[in-house]
């Protein structure tokens, strides 16, 4: 039987015990964002994957690298919407 399938990792004994340890404090948070709407969720999989094994020195690389991605991404939809108009 799989005791840990619906388990909160952050909320284990064990988990904040160790984040006490190194001063971190776990936030609550809603199981979904009210202020996303669902025509945004196209957007995580390509942003996991512009994310994935990107290494960051201050939030100001942060920043920059996702304000270039998202940039990118409205362009690429401004475009596939014109040339779906213009088809």
């Amino acid at each position: 039987m799989d005791t840990h399938g619906n388990a909160r990792p952050h909320s284990t004994t064990l988990t904040q015990e160790n984040l006490a340890q190194i001063y971190w404090t776990a936030l609550e948070h809603l199981l979904y964002s009210p202020d996303l709407s669902l025509c945004d969720y196209h957007m995580f999989e390509p942003l996991k994957e512009a994310l994935g094994g990107q290494r960051f020195d201050d939030d100001e690389q942060v920043e920059n690298f996702l304000r270039v991605l998202l940039h990118s991404m409205t362009q690429e939809l401004k475009n596939s919407q014109s040339a779906g108009k213009n088809a």
